[in-house]
């Protein structure tokens, strides 16, 4: 399988505080079947300001450390970047963090409450510059979990759409899972991540990818953890 959203970059967020800890929650993300994995620090400015040199040296030392620890897993270069308005700045000036420096997949995520007005202004701008926003776990966006169609023109006009595997096995909370739940029987779900900060991820992710089959079917759920994430590293 393919992670397209995780926070094992240590000492750069809320994620893995050391490079042990990164090689533990690699080591069990090996375990429950995934292969590549985009690393996806928070870029929040004035609060995390992850620069892309700095994650791909973290990047390559952790390379180093799987290549002696034998586990074969790849690691690509990425960032989580909370919808502000200083996502114009980053596109203006070039600076904003792509999936695998592709110049193209943007992963963006949106606060827990409410829905920033600058939001519309900010994936205008994305698309019609050629960058395919997809969104982070909308599921536990307080807007989007009482009206999921809020997220349909977004998608009509090519935004992508990532829930979490641990929202699907209950991590947080009811209301979150029957959302998650409700985006994937929509169709309104393209990838499924695990977002991890802890070794304990990973199986709260394989745990929602067996519950995802159940509601939509393994060949659908196959779309999402493989073949959608390949198409976008690739």
């Amino acid at each position: 399988m393919i992670d397209l959203h995780s926070h094992i970059l240590f000492g750069l967020d809320d994620g893995a505080r050391d490079i042990d800890e990164s090689i533990k929650i690699i080591k069990e993300m090996y375990k429950y079947g995934i292969k590549k994995v985009i690393a996806s620090p928070h870029f929040m400015e004035g609060v995390y300001n992850s620069k892309i040199d700095i994650i791909k040296e973290k990047i390559k030392i952790l390379h180093e450390r799987i290549k002696e620890e034998d586990i074969d897993i790849e690691i690509f270069s990425g960032a989580e970047i909370y919808m502000d308005i200083v996502i114009l700045d980053l596109i203006k000036n070039n600076n904003i963090i792509t999936i695998n420096g592709s110049n193209k997949y943007v992963l963006i995520e949106l606060p827990m409450g409410q829905i920033p007005m600058c939001s519309e202004k900010i994936l205008f701008v994305l698309l019609t510059g050629g960058l395919i926003p997809i969104i982070a776990h909308p599921e536990r966006n307080h807007e989007i979990r009482k009206d999921i169609k809020r997220l349909k023109k977004w998608i009509d006009n090519g935004v992508l759409i990532q829930i979490n595997g641990g929202s699907l096995a209950g991590r947080y909370g009811t209301t979150i899972r029957k959302t998650a739940e409700r985006l994937l029987i929509e169709g309104y779900t393209h990838s499924i991540a695990s977002d991890s900060h802890s070794s304990y991820h990973p199986f709260i992710f394989y745990k929602g990818i067996k519950r995802a089959e159940k509601l939509i079917g393994r060949e659908e759920v196959d779309n999402m953890v493989n073949k959608n994430p390949e198409k976008i590293l690739s």
